[in-house]
C-alpha cells in the first residue's frame, strides 16, 4: 500500500506552493505543510523529505549531488544540475536502501531523477543519519548537505554534524548536497 500511495502523495505535495512567510534572503528550509498533510508525511518520514528554497538573480544554476562512501572514501555517485528557472522552488528527496529519487518542481509540474542506492547498509553494525532541519542561508558556490547517512563496522559511530559529513570516521555512507552557483549551468 505504501508503494501505491507514495507517488500520488509526491505529485500532490510538489504541486503545493512554498510557505509564504519566508524572508527575502536566499535560504533553504524544510517545507511546511498543513497538519493533515504532515500527518500523512510522517508515515514516510524515514525516507522522504521536502525542502523549499528561495534565491535571487545572482544564482545562475543549481547542482544536487549524490555522494557515496566506501571504505571511508567519498566519491560522486550522481548529479543533477541546471539553470535556475525560478526564484522559489520545492525539492522532494526520497532516500532508502534501494534508490535516491529527486523531485524538482517546474512551473505546474515536476521532474524526477532517480539513482540506485550505491551503498548497502546491511553490513553496518552501527548507522546514523542526519538531515537539514533548520532554515539555512544560501551562500553562492557553497555546498549545503541536505541528508547524510553513515555506517560503520564498529560498535560506535561519532558524527560531527551534517556540515562536516566527510570528516566522520565511517566505513560507508551516502549524502545528498545542493550547491547554488553564480556560474551558468554546464
Amino acid at each position: 500500500m505504501k508503494k501505491r500511495i507514495l507517488p500520488l502523495l509526491l505529485i500532490l505535495l510538489l504541486s503545493l506552493t512554498a510557505c509564504g512567510n519566508q524572508k527575502d534572503t536566499m535560504s533553504i528550509s524544510v517545507s511546511g505543510f498543513s497538519e493533515e498533510t504532515q500527518e500523512v508525511l510522517d508515515l514516510f518520514s524515514d525516507e522522504l523529505m521536502f525542502f523549499d528554497y528561495r534565491t535571487d538573480d545572482t544564482v545562475q544554476s543549481v547542482s544536487i549531488d549524490l555522494w557515496s562512501c566506501t571504505d571511508g572514501e567519498w566519491a560522486s555517485a550522481g548529479k543533477v544540475s541546471g539553470a535556475m528557472n525560478g526564484k522559489s522552488t520545492r525539492l522532494g528527496l526520497r532516500l532508502n536502501e534501494y534508490a535516491c529519487d529527486l523531485y524538482q518542481t517546474e512551473g505546474s509540474g515536476y521532474t524526477k531523477s532517480s539513482y540506485p542506492c550505491p551503498v548497502d547498509f546491511s553490513a553496518a553494525q552501527t548507522a546514523a543519519s542526519s538531515r537539514l532541519t533548520s532554515p539555512t542561508r544560501i551562500e553562492l558556490n557553497r555546498e549545503i548537505p541536505l541528508w547524510v547517512k553513515w555506517g560503520s563496522s564498529q560498535s560506535a559511530l561519532k558524527t560531527e554534524g551534517i556540515e562536516n559529513f566527510r570528516d566522520v570516521s565511517c566505513d560507508l555512507g551516502i549524502a545528498v548536497t545542493i550547491t547554488f552557483s553564480d556560474q551558468a549551468a554546464e
